[in-house]
């Protein structure tokens, strides 16, 4: 599984619904920004070389992000998993290809893995960063500022990673990610059939007021 779109759109909060609903026992995530955030907490001279570029809201290099996958996606291999989600690689042409080769698609056929891009207007992106970080749940790591670069930049290059997966034969799903957080999640998990494994103690974080007489989002998830 794949989630991609601009930053703050809820991405990760989408990736904590999905091991929620198939159990962390059974998901590995990769989580590029997580990875790179790591690195930069532990190594100085990674740091150095690169704080400069992630400050002002730049792509690190093909070559630096893509080991640091592979190597958690092995990881994850070596530690029994058999499904993984990725979250935010696959930032342009280049990282969907080689995420294709990594999947070995189309030899594993469309039915194995789906690629969600959540799209999101930039109010919406922004609220969700601003929420996080008056919650706690985001720390604000002086980077923020750079919050518009990252958007503009995710715009211009949806299109090419969208049409990178579809030439390949591969499911791509764009989900309306201006709705509410839970709606989200269970968009993406409904699209990934893995609806009889959910949860029913899941409860999903800014979840809409129902009006009296409508279905729940959880009573809409076990009617499909």
């Amino acid at each position: 599984i794949a989630i991609a779109g601009p930053t703050s759109v809820g991405k990760g909060y989408t990736g904590k619904q999905i091991i929620a609903s198939l159990g962390e026992k059974k998901v590995w995530m990769i989580v590029l920004g997580k990875l790179i955030v790591d690195r930069m907490d532990r190594d100085a001279g990674f740091r150095g070389q690169y704080g400069e570029t992630v400050q002002k809201g730049g792509l690190l290099p093909y070559e630096v992000v893509t080991p640091m996958v592979e190597e958690c996606y092995q990881e994850g291999i070596n530690a029994g998993f058999d499904v993984f989600c990725w979250d935010g690689y696959a930032r342009d042409r280049r990282q969907a290809e080689k995420l294709l080769q990594i999947w070995e698609v189309p030899k594993i056929g469309g039915n194995n893995y789906r690629f969600f891009m959540l799209r999101a207007s930039r109010a919406t992106c922004r609220g969700r960063l601003d929420d996080a970080i008056a919650s706690g749940r985001r720390s604000n790591r002086g980077d923020n500022h750079v919050f518009d670069d990252r958007y503009n930049l995710h715009s211009k290059n949806e299109p090419e990673v969208i049409e990178t997966i579809r030439q390949s034969g591969g499911y791509v799903k764009i989900i309306d990610a201006n709705k509410p957080l839970g709606h989200i999640a269970i968009s993406v998990l409904i699209s990934c059939r893995q609806i009889m494994t959910f949860k029913d103690s899941i409860s999903f974080e800014n979840e809409p007021t129902i009006a009296t007489g409508t279905k729940s989002p959880r009573q809409s998830l076990v009617a499909a």
